[in-house]
């Protein structure tokens, strides 16, 4: 319960929740986070690929596939 929803139970979708209370700043947060977390996996993966790229083709291509999903 926040001071947005008049101190009724939170409905389980965050979605539903920032259509109910006429704000999507709860949703932007939340998604955020998310992003976030993947960007800094999928990060972590190509730094550590990165050293193996030079050893040819067959361990450069987990680098290249790792750097393609940091696309946005």
């Amino acid at each position: 319960m926040s001071a947005h929803d008049g101190g009724k139970p939170r409905p389980t979708c965050p979605k539903q929740f920032a259509l109910d209370v006429g704000s999507a700043d709860e949703l932007t947060g939340i998604l955020r986070g998310i992003i976030r977390e993947q960007v800094e996996e999928r990060h972590g993966r190509t730094v550590a690929l990165k050293g193996h790229a030079a050893e040819g083709v067959a361990a450069a291509r987990p680098y290249a596939e790792a750097g393609l999903g940091l696309q946005v």
